[in-house]
């Protein structure tokens, strides 16, 4: 993840419809590395686990192949050398997956606190909501990967490196390990064009500081009921911190209007009472 120096910055003074924002978001992506900026190498990411699959999941073949069948929502594990650790992940399969030649657009999906991944699939009604849209042509066929962040939904991690605690490095994990597992697991766009990043709450500011802060990672990033500063101390660090300040993308957003400019990212973002 990019750290700033911030004393080079004059300091300025309903979920669902958020899910169809999101998507519609990604539908804009395109595999194309066209104006993309240079993504950076990752180490080679561990073989995929056996997944459990939806029922409506068809087997044909090992995953590391691509070759199970969509629509489906399937659970694995990958390991994260971030983390030293391994964590679950649920991934969407689109209707007629997989379709030969074909590589598709990837949305990353980041829950909030308390939280799972398995939880936002399911609150969001996920599969079925998605596939009707896919199959309808209001969207192109795509990935939602979602991983869970913790051992249990009550674990805070703001989807960031900690500076606080140093084993915490869930930023890194999706940035790096999590993008270059699906990559090598997935026919996925291998570009930031064809990426997407998103999240409700939590999930939402981690999703804007990864999509700003790993500009070469994600061309389009959403947001669900996020907020802008850091609130978390025991993560970030107290108020005024360089910690702090760092996950904080109201405190460090000039540093990035030239690098904006020359790579743009689409940005939406949903709150709601």
């Amino acid at each position: 993840m990019r750290r700033f120096d911030r004393a080079s910055v004059r300091r300025p003074g309903a979920r669902r419809l958020g899910a169809l924002g999101t998507l519609l978001v990604l539908g804009a992506a395109a595999c194309t590395r066209a104006g993309a900026a240079t993504p950076r190498p990752r180490p080679r990411p561990a073989p995929p686990s056996r997944p459990t699959i939806s029922p409506s999941a068809v087997l044909g073949g090992p995953l590391g192949t691509a070759a199970t069948a969509g629509p489906a929502v399937v659970t694995m594990t990958m390991w994260s050398a971030a983390l030293r650790q391994r964590v679950q992940v649920l991934v969407y399969l689109p209707p007629g997956y997989p379709a030969p030649g074909v590589r598709y657009p990837v949305l990353y999906l980041l829950h909030g606190v308390p939280g799972s991944a398995p939880s936002m699939f399911s609150g969001l009604d996920l599969e079925s909501r998605l596939t009707q849209l896919i199959t309808r042509g209001a969207v192109p066929p795509m990935l939602v990967i979602a991983p869970s962040d913790g051992p249990t939904p009550a674990t805070d991690t703001e989807w960031t490196d900690s500076p606080v605690q140093s084993s915490s490095r869930w930023g890194t994990f999706v940035s790096r390990d999590l993008v270059g597992w699906a990559d090598a697991t997935f026919p996925a766009c291998a570009d930031r064009g064809g990426r997407a990043i998103g999240g409700l709450s939590m999930g939402a500011f981690g999703a804007i500081n990864l999509a700003l802060h790993d500009l070469g990672e994600f061309g389009s990033v959403t947001m669900w009921s996020g907020y802008f500063l850091g609130n978390t101390p025991q993560i970030e660090g107290p108020e005024g911190s360089d910690g702090w300040w760092n996950d904080s993308p109201q405190e460090y957003l000039t540093t990035f209007l030239s690098q904006l400019r020359r790579d743009p990212l689409r940005i939406s973002f949903y709150v709601g009472a």
